[in-house]
């Protein structure tokens, strides 16, 4: 008998063998598989990712005392950043200069109009249920509108909340 035939295919079944129509089958099945675990680890990366971005942006849609506070904390830990590069001869990093990078409300409404809502946006397309966290931060986005362009991190900061040290 021709080996592809009927015949051959169910003896070699007796036989204990797979018909080459049902491994043509499995492979398929098994590249698949492979695919959706692919895609499924690739979701969950992405998931992870994504909430340990929230975690870390997340103070930009708290209520304003808080998103304040950690802003100016932040920012003062970046001028520290400069401050050390600037006495090592380090070349000074974005927003590290304390000495030029003093306006508040630009850098925090550039970085939350190019960073923050378009990732909070896109985190309420796929989770719906966070779409009320665009109220404090487009109420955040116009508080910095209306802060005051001079205000340095450090006396607004130690003024409101005390030394940044024992924070």
């Amino acid at each position: 008998m021709a080996e592809g035939s009927l015949q051959a295919q169910l003896d070699g079944v007796l036989k204990g063998e797979e018909p080459p129509n049902l491994a043509r089958k499995n492979t398929r099945q098994s590249i698949t598989k492979a695919q959706d675990n692919s895609e499924k680890t690739a979701d969950i990366e992405l998931f992870l990712s994504t909430g340990i971005k929230y975690a870390d942006l997340g103070h930009s849609i708290k209520p304003w005392a808080l998103h304040e506070r950690w802003s100016l904390a932040i920012t003062e830990e970046l001028w520290r950043i400069g401050d050390f590069e600037r006495e090592n001869g380090i070349p000074i990093g974005p927003l590290c200069d304390r000495e030029n990078d003093t306006n508040l409300s630009k850098s925090q409404r550039g970085f939350l109009e190019f960073v923050i809502i378009p990732f909070f946006k896109a985190v309420v397309r796929a989770f719906p249920i966070r779409e009320p966290c665009m109220k404090n931060l487009d109420a955040n986005f116009k508080r910095w509108s209306a802060y005051p362009t001079s205000a340095q991190a450090a006396p607004v900061f130690q003024a409101n909340y005390g030394s940044p040290r024992s924070t």
